[in-house]
């Protein structure tokens, strides 16, 4: 399975006695909602299927567990989000897992018992570890990054035609 770390993950949180909030977005994995539909939360939880706008979920956030997928690691450090990662899967997923924990902008957890340490280490030990880490996800996430393409385009385009005007 794809995710049969993130729930264990969930419920030793659900377990942990945090002052906490879940947001559960399941990305279409029907058995996985379902099973997170019938659990028994005892920390406020809102559990959805397949979700459109993951960024304005994001943007009430201040960490996301989950898969190390290109669209959900880009989005969460665009929002200056860290991450606690699981079950990341050869390929793609790891390198983003690398690029992720290389920034110090969170944290790869092996199995659940690591999720709720690196919980543990931003809710209940060092608040500033995890303000570092959300201030290192925003420098990784570049949200300006189109912003400063476009600048760098329009600054070549208009330097090549004061050139050729030149000549």
């Amino acid at each position: 399975k794809r995710v049969e770390h993130l729930y264990d993950a969930l419920s030793v949180l659900n377990h942990s006695g945090f002052p906490l909030q879940l947001v559960i977005a399941s990305g279409g994995d029907e058995e996985f909602y379902q099973r997170c539909q019938k659990t028994e939360w005892h920390v406020e939880t809102h559990v959805y299927n397949f979700v459109t706008e993951m960024g304005t979920f994001m943007q009430g956030a201040d960490c996301v567990l989950g898969k190390a997928g290109g669209l959900t690691v880009s989005e969460a450090l665009a929002c200056g989000l860290p991450l606690i990662l699981v079950d990341v899967i050869p390929g793609q997923e790891i390198g983003n897992a690398e690029y992720v924990v290389a920034g110090n902008a969170g944290v790869l957890a092996n199995d659940p018992t690591e999720v709720l340490e690196a919980m543990a280490h931003w809710l209940e030990k060092d608040r500033n570890y995890y303000e570092q880490q959300a201030q290192n996800a925003r420098r990784l996430g570049r949200p300006r990054a189109a912003f400063d393409i476009v600048d760098q385009i329009w600054a070549l385009a208009t330097s090549r035609e004061k050139e050729q005007m030149a000549l």
